[in-house]
């Protein structure tokens, strides 16, 4: 984990603590929200996981709070490029305002 990460999961706790609700709720209201995100993927072990994925449905963040968790947040895509269009890969970034070095394919 890099600063970045440090400083959203710092910003995830505080609204999470102000809500009394999980920092899993309040990272999956984020997902919720973005229009970016079709579908976040919900992998499960307990459910208590369901139960929070269910529950962040009805938390709809304040401008405030989703502006608090964006100022930490720093985008990047992680992709694994050897294997995928380097054109649909900057495309892809483009969208959600990335520029991206992307290595020619080697056929």
């Amino acid at each position: 984990m890099g600063k970045s990460d440090l400083d959203m999961d710092r910003q995830i706790g505080k609204v999470a603590a102000e809500r009394g609700v999980s920092r899993a709720q309040i990272s999956l209201a984020w997902l919720y929200r973005n229009p970016v995100v079709a579908a976040p993927i919900i992998g499960t072990l307990k459910t208590s996981h369901i139960d929070d994925a269910v529950a962040a449905l009805s938390i709809k963040l304040t401008k405030e709070e989703a502006e608090q968790l964006e100022a930490a947040y720093t985008p990047r895509v992680d992709v694994n490029v050897k294997n995928s269009d380097p054109k649909a890969i900057a495309q892809m970034a483009a969208t959600v305002g990335i520029k991206i070095a992307v290595p020619a394919t080697s056929k």
